[in-house]
């Protein structure tokens, strides 16, 4: 994994390594090429807006968003917090859930 080869989760570590871990699970599981192809696309590119080209991806990105805004130490409520969110989530069900996680409503 990324982790132990480069000693680093470092989205572009994960982006090189995820996608022929995906691959071979779904070859075990006669997934169809076509499926394999866009699932390594997505894991491939999951760290690089500019790769974001549908809403299977976009919801990966929300995902990927909603963990990392935790653990990078971002969920702070801030204005630049929001803008954060603002910017980066598009489905109505991803900006909700960081809404509801990350900006509580002031009181």
């Amino acid at each position: 994994t990324a982790e132990e080869k480069y000693k680093s989760s470092a989205g572009r570590y994960q982006e090189i390594e995820g996608p022929p871990i995906a691959e071979e699970i779904m070859h075990r599981q006669d997934e169809s090429q076509a499926v394999m192809g866009r699932v390594a696309y997505i894991i491939g590119g999951h760290h690089t807006a500019a790769k974001n080209n549908g809403l299977d991806f976009q919801i990966i990105w929300e995902a990927d968003l909603l963990v990392n805004i935790a653990e990078d130490g971002l969920a702070d409520g801030s204005d630049k917090l929001r803008g954060i969110i603002d910017r980066n989530f598009r489905t109505g069900t991803g900006k909700a859930i960081a809404y509801r996680e990350y900006l509580p409503p002031r009181e």
